[in-house]
């Protein structure tokens, strides 16, 4: 890690936005005195930047503690400001934060949180990051090969290839590799990279969800519901259904809501389909969010209850959902000063349970 290679990067890749001009110039002054060799003098300009959440800083601050330029050198020090800088995204940090989760330097050697790094350094386009994980997806590391065919599937760090994306997920897939198989059958599916079968989507789907993928077990409940790789099996498809809705998939949620709410090919139950929209709405899914808004502002499986709906279009809206903020808009139109005031309660109650639903889910 040579500090100079990357301040002149910095320093070439600076952009002075409004607003911004004191900060950058801070920043050249700190480049500046690095180069001339006041290091101490750098570190006061960096630190100050620091401080203040400038991930250029933090990670410059981060190279003279592991280097021990103009500060003591103290590599425990250096991956705190790595680690700040990483996670707002800054590439430089995060590979040097691999570096030293995977060397145990000023931290305990973490080889998880290392892949992590590199992987995350690798997509933002470090071209170290990258060369790195070229070089251990080949030696056949598995969890290398799925970011890397990820990699190519959203153009992140490298140029979107459909074809490479399905190679490196096929030969992970090859391992068992449960995310891999997954992937490689989303591709199948749709023909991206690789021949378009339905039949073969649905076996690695198949693979994917006996190995546990509750994703994997939404998808192919839509294949045993429209028949396609299989006849047509509505009681298999609901079982498959269940599985991922009751296991926290909201695509799944809503998608078996949206079937009880129609009653096709289920049977209806107005009841359950509410259920279910609360639990993908609660989770954050605005389309979940408006269909459960509807039904309460039409006492459609539940009561009605108009403030409640309100709450909901309004979190909707939130979200930029146009339908709900037009919805919110017409039904405030018809409350009375008490229906309003309920609706707020409504929505401070709501919002509560989402953000400790959030919570939870991130555990």
């Amino acid at each position: 890690m040579y500090f100079s290679k990357w301040v002149t990067k910095l320093l070439v890749c600076a952009v002075t936005l409004p607003g911004m001009g004191a900060v950058m110039a801070d920043f050249s002054e700190g480049v500046a005195a690095y180069k001339a060799g006041r290091y101490e003098e750098a570190a006061k300009f960096f630190s100050g930047m620091a401080d203040a959440n400038d991930p250029r800083a933090q990670f410059a601050l981060g190279l003279l503690y592991d280097n021990g330029q103009g500060v003591a050198q103290d590599p425990t020090v250096a991956a705190g400001w790595y680690r700040k800088a990483a996670e707002q995204g800054y590439a430089k940090a995060q590979y040097n934060l691999a570096l030293i989760c995977q060397e145990g330097r000023g931290v305990e050697a973490d080889q998880e949180q290392a892949r992590h790094w590199f992987g995350e350094a690798a997509r933002r386009g470090n071209p170290d990051a990258v060369a790195r994980l070229r070089r251990v997806a080949g030696e056949g590391e598995a969890a290398a090969q799925l970011t890397l065919g990820r990699m190519y599937l959203a153009g992140e760090g490298v140029p979107r290839d459909d074809r490479q994306a399905a190679k490196w997920f096929g030969v992970a897939a090859e391992q068992g590799y449960t995310d891999a198989v997954f992937a490689l059958a989303y591709l199948t599916e749709r023909g991206a990279g690789v021949s378009r079968s339905a039949s073969r989507a649905m076996e690695l789907y198949q693979q994917a969800a006996e190995q546990g993928k509750l994703e994997a077990a939404y998808n192919l409940s839509r294949f045993y519901l429209d028949g396609r790789g299989t006849p047509r099996d509505p009681a298999r498809a609901r079982e498959l259904l269940v599985k991922a809705a009751r296991g926290g998939v909201t695509a799944a949620q809503v998608a078996l809501a949206m079937l009880l709410e129609e009653g096709e090919p289920f049977g209806r139950n107005l009841e359950q389909a509410v259920a279910w929209y609360e639990r993908a709405a609660l989770a954050g899914h605005s389309d979940a969010q408006i269909n459960l808004a509807y039904l309460y502002a039409q006492g459609v499986g539940t009561q009605r209850d108009q403030p409640k709906a309100l709450a909901w279009y309004r979190i909707a809206a939130e979200s930029g959902s146009r339908t709900a903020a037009d919805n919110a808009a017409n039904l405030l139109e018809h409350l009375d000063a008490q229906g309003k005031a309920k609706a707020d309660d409504y929505l401070a109650q709501l919002k509560a349970q989402i953000a400790g639903h959030d919570h939870i889910a991130s555990r």
